[in-house]
């Protein structure tokens, strides 16, 4: 038996066996050191490789079982009938191997160790190719990953077509029962039904080998037209599963969802924003925008709770049911053509000449002409990520973006991958002493750290309450924490659409009537809570001046921070 540096418990080989009689036996001679379970399931095969098969019966091991199918139903079938034999003799993981041995199988080890070490985990296989691989092979697998890619709506699955993984039997049996495909449309189908139900992928890089006088049972027309069938059936599911995905983000707290527009939808964005001219990226915005106000009831809802703050605290009557719709849904199309200008400063088609800034000499004096940099708050009021487009439009202008992790990692991965100049991003969850001796670092070279103002602090410790447009909210008091402690200069850095430009303005927050350093008392909450009441004001001004700007989807009044984390 071989020996392991880890515990390998429940898992058995899965072999889906048709006509390969000169591999089927020094493969299974080869899996025998594990001492694991070997399920061999024979698809109909011919009498001479029915006849091998007697071979590896005759040594009556008792850890071999041959699964005999009277017609061949195809791989699909075959695996499908597999697992449930594996989950009948009580095993929990099956390691899918091709008979045909193609695979490097000294990834084996490798397998069953992420397995153990993600117990409800698709582990699989990221095929590396070499030059003997035929070239209709591979264009074939592109093909078909792009329309994975499309019916994943974006979803990172490498290859889908390779036959080496582990299937976690508890978490696949359910999808078993969706999936009609039982041919070689299963590999795919599988991997997409498992995207959907957000199982856990680990990839695995194994090299593909293609031999002279290998065996292959694709059929190219027949299961050609299979996986088209296949792919056909999810892309017209896809209202159906664009609507299951929404109601998961919605059931989450703004820390746990994704960017707002997926990563699906932002390459369609960028693929749209390069080719297109604008009057029809402007027929886009208001298509892809309308959907998403008709389907987005709980953001209606919250810029609903908006509006009416908003009236009130300007003392004007309530709006009309038909006036009110109408001012949610501009939201949303600003919203969505903020998206497309995004991308276009990343891509270079607006430049600084685009930009209208006010006051150029104070931006320059405090942002470009300075030894030490300083905190620069942003919001989502206006061009959300104003300060990565700054980045990018200024020259010599030196940015880095704090962020929470989990909340934002998509869209900076997309946007440094078109971006003409890569972002600088910091990744926070807390704000430990090397984070800040980092960021002392990023001033003192005099680079600039952007923070967003009007998002709550996951720890509700460091929220505090305001009233913004007549209502008691929250406000994360973190951005003013960090000034402090690096007891640098802390600014806002607005940014909002004029007709086809952007207007570009610096606002200082003063320190006790002065343009300082922050600094922090003995009770640091409280020295800075003038500072963010600056911060509030400016932000109320602004957005009754251009509420359709006010990109805030979520329950701002609503929030509970203690309650909701």
């Amino acid at each position: 038996m071989c020996k392991w540096s880890f515990e390998v418990t429940m898992t058995a080989f899965l072999i889906p066996y048709y006509n390969h009689p000169h591999t089927i036996v020094p493969l299974v001679e080869l899996l025998k050191p594990y001492g694991l379970d070997i399920i061999i399931v024979d698809d109909g095969s011919n009498v001479e490789s029915k006849q091998v098969l007697q071979i590896i019966v005759a040594q009556n091991n008792p850890k071999t079982h041959i699964i005999t199918r009277e017609q061949n139903g195809g791989k699909g079938a075959a695996i499908k009938e597999g697992i449930v034999f594996a989950e009948c003799i009580g095993m929990q993981y099956v390691l899918q191997l091709d008979a045909d041995m193609q695979h490097d199988l000294i990834k084996i080890p490798e397998f069953l160790k992420q397995s153990q070490a993600n117990p409800n985990a698709f582990i699989c296989a990221k095929p590396q190719y070499g030059a003997d691989a035929p070239k209709s092979r591979l264009y074939g697998r592109k093909i078909t990953d792009f329309w994975v890619w499309v019916n994943t709506l974006g979803g990172n699955l490498y290859d889908v077509m390779c036959g080496m993984r582990v299937y976690p039997i508890q978490q696949i049996l359910p999808l078993l029962k969706q999936c009609a495909s039982n041919r070689m449309d299963f590999d795919p189908e599988i991997l997409i039904l498992a995207y959907k139900a957000r199982l856990k992928f680990v990839w695995i890089d194994v090299s593909v080998k293609y031999g002279s006088g290998g065996i292959s049972h694709f059929k190219a027309f027949k299961d050609n037209l299979l996986i088209s069938k296949m792919h056909a059936k999810h892309f017209f599911l896809l209202p159906k599963y664009l609507w299951e995905k929404y109601r998961f983000q919605r059931s989450k707290n703004w820390w746990q969802r994704k960017e707002r527009a997926g990563v699906f939808f932002l390459k369609l964005t960028l693929l749209l924003v390069t080719i297109l001219p604008n009057f029809l990226l402007n027929f886009c915005v208001i298509v892809v925008t309308f959907f998403y106000y008709v389907f987005s009831k709980e953001e209606r809802k919250n810029l609903g709770v908006f509006y009416d703050n908003l009236q009130s605290f300007q003392c004007q009557e309530k709006l009309s049911f038909f006036k009110r719709q109408s001012a949610i849904y501009k939201n949303f199309y600003h919203f969505g053509w903020a998206i497309c200008d995004k991308i276009a400063v990343w891509k270079g088609k607006i430049s600084y000449q685009n930009l209208l800034v006010p006051h150029r000499e104070l931006m320059n004096k405090e942002l470009r002409n300075k030894q030490r940099g300083q905190i620069l708050l942003v919001s989502h009021y206006g061009n959300i990520e104003v300060a990565r487009a700054m980045s990018n439009a200024f020259d010599m202008l030196d940015i880095t973006i704090l962020v929470y992790q989990e909340n934002a990692f998509n869209f900076l991965n997309l946007i440094n991958k078109v971006s003409q100049n890569k972002l600088r991003v910091i990744y926070v969850s807390t704000l430990d002493i090397q984070s800040v001796l980092e960021l002392e670092k990023i001033l003192e070279n005099g680079g600039h750290i952007g923070i967003m103002g009007d998002r709550t602090a996951i720890d509700s410790t460091k929220n505090a309450k305001f009233s913004f447009l007549g209502k008691e909210c929250f406000f994360p008091q973190g951005a003013f924490l960090i000034a402090g402690l690096l007891k640098s200069k802390i600014s806002i850095l607005w940014c909002q659409r004029v007709g086809r430009k952007y207007q570009v303005e610096l606002e200082r927050i003063l320190v006790e009537g002065k343009d300082s350093n922050v600094i922090l008392g003995r009770d640091r909450r409280k020295s800075v809570r003038g500072l963010i009441q600056q911060y509030v004001e400016s932000l109320e001004k602004r957005v009754c001046a251009n509420p359709q700007y006010w990109f805030n989807f979520y329950d701002f009044w609503g929030q509970n921070v203690k309650e909701k984390i």
